[in-house]
């Protein structure tokens, strides 16, 4: 490579590491380079290139990087994906393998790559494994064994699991995310029992066939001692279950049962028992329907003390709920809340907004409540005294631009970071109204309804928004992210 060259790829690192980094692309466009620059001059890269990397310290904790069909062959270059470790040695990688298409040929490949890196995280999504494929998985335990591991969408739970459990590669394993992958009580048996989890403390096994009897061993698991995150959403839990959340105080911190079949009997048991005592997030959505008392009295419990995070969504809650969580002090504690899908009507929400459990409110979503036309003038009045940074808002009348302006110019308005309007906008002045606020701080906006014709799209790019194909309707100052809501 000559001088000039040489500078004008240097002149593309500095660039690149100057842009914002919003993900795998970024970091397949980084390694491209430096992979192609190393080798075609190997001397000015150990002296020149190397060093300006190495500055960049808090880059290299988790860097990136996605491995499908298409991003196999364009990062292979001459085939040999361990080429990546070389030329950023310092980094420990996010490394996944993504898309139902990639081969097994494939998938060797890229895990035979994972055995030369050292791994933040490994994600593998929608591939169909076997024996042999998870011998390879139990290779990456010493070093390269990942802090954070996601296995989703595949047959993990119907395969020999022993291997895995004793391999080691679960000793560093803070995170392990095992949602859609054929799990029963059995096969978690299986692999919680084969081997010591001396780190885990975040478990999602949402959408396996993890019944009764799986959550009574997670319940008394002494394998992973740290354990306090466990989502067990869409599993076949009832209101048995149950009986294995005893009174006895408990060390999780966090519970998912949305869409389990738990019931009035599961909130009821939750409400009463001194294990939740420890929890800072607890998820209820879709458990039962139209039933209030077990969630009036969960609400007034002295065992929510602790509570950051509450989600009843969904469960067609009305006024008698309503009323015990405006009255309830056992829940002053609490950060975000999830009412949507609740009949919460205007009263109601005056009501909450009000009451101890919203003082130190900063997420509100009530998509799907039936407030009506008056919504945005009951938060605007509560809004200065709250510390809201994410609203989700309910009903879908359309407001007009000047209630609009009205929020937008409210005290406290300018805390807000996500704002979901779906369905509210009726003509492009509201679009308008938002965006020329002087309190106006968004990073996120989400809207749909008639006001996105030209002329609002041109004032939300105007004032420094993209539109996400991915997620029609959302507008990002912040770039692609998966986590906006």
């Amino acid at each position: 490579m000559g001088d000039g060259s040489l500078d004008r790829r240097f002149g593309d690192l500095r660039s690149l590491m100057q842009s914002p980094r919003p993900g795998p692309e970024w970091s397949e466009a980084l390694l491209r380079l430096l992979l192609s620059a190393r080798d075609e001059s190997p001397g000015a890269f150990d002296a020149t290139w190397s060093p300006y990397l190495a500055s960049f310290n808090e880059l290299w904790a988790s860097l990136p990087v996605a491995l499908s069909d298409e991003a196999v062959a364009a990062l292979s270059l001459d085939g040999d994906l361990s080429s990546i470790a070389s030329v950023l040695p310092y980094a420990r990688y996010a490394l996944s393998f993504e898309g139902v298409m990639l081969t097994h040929a494939r998938l060797d490949l890229a895990l035979e790559t994972a055995r030369s890196l050292s791994l933040d995280s490994l994600s593998i999504d929608g591939v169909k494994l076997d024996s042999r494929r998870v011998g390879a998985l139990a290779e990456l335990s010493g070093e390269a064994s990942p802090r954070a591991m996601t296995v989703r969408n595949t047959n993990l739970g119907r395969l020999y699991l022993s291997e895995l459990g004793s391999s080691g590669l679960f000793e560093s394993i803070e995170s392990l995310d095992l949602e859609s992958s054929e799990f029963s009580d059995r096969a978690l048996v299986a692999l919680m029992g084969s081997g010591h989890l001396p780190s885990l403390r975040e478990l999602n096994l949402e959408a396996n066939a993890v019944s009764d009897e799986g959550f009574g061993a997670l319940v008394s698991m002494e394998r992973a001692p740290l354990l306090r995150d466990v989502n067990l959403s869409r599993c076949p839990l009832t209101p048995s279950a149950m009986k294995h959340w005893t009174d006895e105080p408990g060390h999780w911190t966090g519970l998912d049962l949305s869409s389990t079949l738990v019931g009035e009997e599961g909130v009821l048991s939750v409400a009463r028992s001194r294990r939740t005592a420890s929890l800072t997030s607890l998820k209820l959505s879709n458990v039962t329907q139209h039933v209030n008392s077990p969630f009036a009295a969960l609400v007034v419990s002295d065992h929510v003390r602790a509570l950051k995070q509450l989600d009843v969504s969904s469960n067609g809650l009305g006024r008698v709920f309503v009323d015990a969580l405006s009255a309830s002090y056992s829940l002053r504690s609490l950060e975000e809340l999830d009412l949507g899908g609740n009949r919460v009507d205007s009263e109601g929400l005056e009501s909450i907004l009000s009451s101890p459990a919203a003082r130190h409110l900063t997420s509100l979503k009530l998509g799907g409540c039936p407030i009506g036309p008056d919504e945005l003038h009951v938060i605007a009045a509560a809004m200065p005294e709250m510390n809201l940074t994410r609203l989700t808002t309910g009903g879908r009348d359309p407001v007009s631009a000047d209630t609009l302006r009205m929020l937008s110019h409210t005290p406290g308005f300018e805390r807000l970071r996500y704002l979901n309007l779906s369905g509210k906008i009726m003509d492009s002045a509201g679009v308008v109204a938002l965006v020329e606020s002087d309190r106006m701080a968004l990073d996120a906006l989400f809207l749909t309804g008639r006001g996105l014709d030209d002329d609002g799209s041109a004032a939300l790019r105007g004032a420094g928004f993209a539109s996400l194909a991915h997620e029609p309707g959302m507008w990002s100052r912040r770039g692609p992210s998966r986590n906006l809501e």
